[in-house]
């Protein structure tokens, strides 16, 4: 302890050189460690040049003092001529220029705060650990000696490696590279890249890699079908919808959880030890011949040696062998799964009769057995299994359907199905499910979906989000208060109707070319953005205005029974049949609409004066029962009369009898009294301009009242007491 604190006093003391034969050392830890790793021979407390020129190798790692703390500055190491090896790790340091350590094959400065690092001239380094640093940029270009780099915790966000052939163990991990090449590193063995943001990997160059782990980023595939020695495959934590690793019959561990995998051949794994597939989508899984499961292997690190199979709701028949049930086993979370020790035949459990007898019906059951297998399942592309069969009833449980992966079409109508999983489905093009009693229907996986029809059923809710490929959809009579569509740009056919919307926002929709809303709650409806549609009905919801302006292309428009009091069809010259009874219109101007064959105004009271062109009504269809009011006339007369003048005076209102009317107007008036349904209850002809009719001889309730006169024509709303 005496002789340390003699040389903590000197050193202190030396603030510069004393002799230009030693060393400048301005970090006093770094040089209180060089004199406890014996590199001041002579004992005089400073580092000669001559002492640095015969150190090959030189730890330094945590080497501090309590009181004075960590080295946080390696000036002096560039003596260090011939040092091979230098360890400097878990210290304080920021920067690190080793350009002059020519002879250097090992380097340790792991556990630092290094953002920079210099060994552009290291050409002989061999080993190279940076493990938790702050390093941005890594240079290894002119390092192609090495064989072990460990650059994990970093802030790398790129790597180039293509100058390292002789590299066999790389560890990446922790930093935020979106991709890494690897196909100049032919020799690599040992890969560590988890926990990036990387999404692709081409290691098909990489024939001698033993062990992987690419867990924890944005990987969609992995290919490894080239990388027959792999023993060690980690790659959790990602997107794979599919694994094949019948190449790899080596493999020892395979940790591939959370991702979202619907299937897993394993019959070519036979060295298997440790597999975990938690998490993923598999509804299958055949461990029979991996018998090796859960036996000891220490090549690698791993947890207990077992099958972990946990949260997986989706999986249910797992195929095992003899001895399975004495090893460790995790099935949390994944409550349908059940065992199976006798799997030669590979069936399916179905537990509907009725849908089993369908599908043999449908000849599923190719071998003639009365069994559906997996085989079977997977064979089929088109399916039909709707309506009821006498005797046997109609399908209320289609549990088994997940086996059938390569389906296109599914026709299941007219069935007592409650609740429909398609998310194995994942081929499914188009599916038909009406007339069931659906409440729930999980098309979360069915992103090749263009068609589906789920008409009364009983949803009140749908999701469509992930299913973008959707070109018709049919979701009429559910139980759907909200529908969002923003997702689903590519469809051009809606049919919404018999809901409980109160809303509909179709601006994504812009493909749109049939819209079906009748019989909703909904008070608004902006079309703007719907330029192709060409059919609309929007009848018997409870809209006061409606837009068309940009819907040229329209032909066919139904809003009857909604709360229109205006209606402008000016731009949709396209229109050939316009129904639009059971609203408040006063005027209808089709003037520019002379290719309308049907037209449709019934129970109107309030509609006057319907401007058509001169050869109306030549080949036209026109119904206006309980409209008593509509009068066509030649659109040359529009601006002629007036309509609904502000000077019409009606008073008393509510009236028990006598009602006086004013009028600005003098002359001959026509007086119409008509129901709520249109049936004309009250006729006269008045002169002047002011006069008297008693309504006392009408029952108690609500009227409409028109007074029309030469250039002039208004409808008022009158109460009979």
């Amino acid at each position: 302890m005496k002789r340390i604190g003699l040389i903590l006093i000197a050193i202190l003391l030396v603030a510069f050189p004393m002799f230009s034969q030693n060393v400048s050392i301005p970090d006093t830890i770094f040089l209180f460690a060089l004199i406890q790793e014996g590199v001041d021979t002579n004992e005089d407390s400073l580092i000669s040049f001559s002492e640095a020129e015969v150190v090959a190798k030189l730890d330094v790692s945590g080497k501090g003092n309590p009181d004075l703390g960590r080295i946080t500055d390696l000036s002096g190491i560039e003596a260090f001529v011939n040092m091979d090896t230098l360890i400097c790790s878990r210290n304080e340091l920021s920067a690190l220029d080793l350009s002059e350590n020519i002879a250097l094959t090992i380097l340790d400065c792991g556990f630092n705060q290094l953002t920079s690092l210099n060994i552009t001239n290291c050409t002989a380094l061999i080993s190279l650990d940076l493990n938790t640093n702050q390093l941005s940029d890594l240079d290894v270009s002119n390092n192609p000696a090495l064989s072990t780099l460990n650059c994990m915790e970093n802030e790398l966000d790129t790597l180039d490696i293509s100058k390292n052939t002789s590299l066999s163990i790389l560890d990446c991990r922790k930093n935020q590279l979106d991709s890494l090449i690897v196909s100049k590193n032919t020799a690599l063995e040992t890969l560590s890249c988890q926990e990036n943001n990387i999404t692709g990997l081409d290691i098909s160059n990489n024939l001698a890699l033993i062990s992987l782990n690419i867990s924890n980023n944005d990987l969609s595939n992995l290919d490894v079908s080239n990388n027959s020695a792999l023993q060690n495959l980690v790659c959790g934590i990602n997107q794979l919808t599919n694994l094949d690793i019948s190449s790899n019959s080596d493999l020892v561990i395979l940790y591939c959880q959370l991702n979202q995998i619907v299937s897993l051949d394993l019959t070519k794994n036979l060295n298997l030890v440790n597999l975990d597939l938690g998490g993923n989508q598999l509804t299958t899984l055949d461990v029979s011949n991996n018998d090796k499961i859960g036996t000891e292997d220490l090549r690698f690190e791993s947890q207990m040696p077992g099958l972990y199979i946990q949260d997986m709701p989706s999986l249910h028949r797992v195929c095992v062998f003899e001895d399975f049930f004495s090893i460790p086993v995790d099935t949390s979370g994944s409550p349908n799964v059940y065992f199976a020790t006798d799997c030669g035949a590979n069936i399916l459990i179905i537990p509907d009769t009725v849908f089993n007898y369908k599908l043999i019906n449908e000849g599923v059951d190719s071998n003639g057995d009365s069994l559906i297998s997996y085989s079977e399942a997977e064979l089929i592309r088109n399916l039909n299994v709707s309506g009821s069969i006498e005797r046997e009833g109609r399908i209320s449980d289609m549990t088994g359907i997940e086996a059938f992966i390569n389906l296109d079409t599914l026709n299941c109508s007219n069935n007592e199905l409650t609740s429909l999983d398609l998310s194995q489905n994942t081929a499914l093009t188009s599916l038909n499910c009406r007339y069931n009693s659906l409440s729930s229907l999980d098309l979360s996986n069915n992103t090749a979906l263009t068609s589906l029809n789920c008409r009364n059923n009983e949803l009140s809710s749908l999701d469509i989000s992930k299913d973008t490929a959707l070109i018709d959809l049919n979701c009429l009579d559910n139980q759907l208060t909200s529908l969002d569509l923003s997702k689903n740009i590519a469809l051009t056919y809606l049919s919404c109707e018999a809901n409980q919307l109160t809303s509909l926002d179709l601006s994504n929709n812009t493909a749109l070319t049939t819209l079906d809303c009748i019989w909703n709650e909904i008070s608004s409806l902006d079309l703007s953005n719907n330029t192709a549609l060409t059919k609309l009905d929007c009848g018997a919801n409870q809209l006061t205005s409606l837009d068309l302006s940009n819907n040229t292309a329209l032909t066919v428009l139904a809003c009857e029974e909604n709360q229109l009091d205006s209606l402008n069809v000016s731009n949709n010259t396209a229109l050939m049949s316009l129904i639009c009874g059971y609203n408040q219109l006063t005027t209808l101007n089709l003037c520019q609409n002379q290719s309308i064959e049907i037209l449709n105004v019934r129970e109107m009271p309030t509609l006057g004066s319907v401007f058509v062109w001169a050869s109306f009504p030549s080949g036209v269809i026109v119904y206006s029962t309980g409209s008593p009011n509509v009068e066509f006339k030649d659109c040359s007369t529009i601006g002629i009369e007036k309509y609904e003048d502000s000077g019409l005076s009606i008073y008393p209102n509510p009236s028990n009898d006598l009602l006086t009317i004013e009028s600005m107007q003098s002359g001959s008036h026509s007086i119409n009294i008509t129901s709520m349904n249109g049936q004309l209850k009250y006729s006269t002809i008045k002169e002047g301009s002011s006069f008297q009719i008693n309504i006392s001889s009408l029952q108690k309730g609500v009227y409409f009242l028109t007074v029309r006169s030469d250039g002039f024509v208004s409808t008022r709303k009158i109460i009979k007491i």
